[in-house]
């Protein structure tokens, strides 16, 4: 109950694709519904669910997307939307979010490897179990070091086969059981849960055999017999969402909806 599907729609409420939203908290207790700045932009609507406790149907929202907040860097394809949720009309949402603790520090992504395996949850080609309301998880590993902003942008890289429909999802490292600390190679015994980033685009390479990144469609489209998808997916590191969430909260309009 991380994550949830968000669907666009144009001022008719016609369908305009679907990407992957997830919940975060912050050092306030305040909650966030994050996903990519390319999955809203250009809607007039969209729509979420959040499941409710003991119960297998959701509870579903619409809203304007004008609700969001954009950074106004354009180049940081991520948005956020303030959730408030009243106790007394609905008590019993389970959202259950990130936070902060999650987000490993630059001495914890040193004991990380640089081909350690990732996980990222989200509704590829729209898909849920839609008996049971839970998104899909998928998974992949690192290509690029954590520690290093790929190409000089504060990003990294995963090895993984990503669909229309994953933008927005939340890439995290799952050890359970045992993992081995990439700095000093010792093996240790436990659990570990980092929260890394956000997924935002992929790497294709085009008819003319030149690489280009996109950003991940929400909703399928065709491409031509000599594009190619190159398995490698961008991910915007998770302390941009930090920054994002320190400019929402020191302007002065601060829009939220009420759960």
């Amino acid at each position: 109950y991380t994550t949830t599907l968000i669907e666009t729609f144009n001022s008719d409420k016609k369908s305009l694709g679907t990407g992957t939203g997830f919940f975060f908290k912050d050092s306030s207790n305040n909650t966030f519904l994050v996903t990519n700045r390319h999955v809203v932009e250009g809607s007039i609507y969209f729509s979420f669910t959040c499941n409710i406790n003991n119960s297998l149907e959701p509870r579903s929202y619409m809203f304007e997307t004008s609700f969001f907040f954009h950074s106004s860097n354009q180049e940081c394809d991520l948005t956020i939307l303030h959730l408030r949720q009243k106790s007394n009309i609905n008590p019993n949402l389970n959202i259950i979010a990130f936070d902060k603790k999650n987000i490993p520090t630059k001495h914890q992504k040193e004991e990380i490897s640089c081909v350690e395996q990732v996980f990222f949850i989200g509704y590829p080609n729209s898909l849920i179990d839609d008996k049971n309301f839970l998104p899909i998880a998928r998974k992949g590993t690192l290509a690029t070091l954590l520690n290093n902003d790929f190409s000089g942008k504060p990003i990294f890289l995963i090895d993984a086969s990503i669909f229309p429909g994953s933008s927005g999802s939340p890439v995290f490292v799952l050890n359970e059981g045992t993992f081995i600390n990439a700095k000093s190679g010792e093996t240790h015994c436990g659990t570990r849960l980092f929260f890394l980033g956000i997924l935002t685009s992929v790497k294709i390479r085009n008819e003319i055999n030149n690489i280009e990144t996109i950003s991940i469609p929400t909703k399928n489209f065709f491409f031509t017999q000599t594009t190619t998808f190159l398995n490698l997916g961008e991910v915007i590191k998770a302390e941009k969402l930090l920054d994002l969430i320190e400019v929402f909260k020191k302007t002065t309009l601060k829009q939220h909806v009420i759960l």
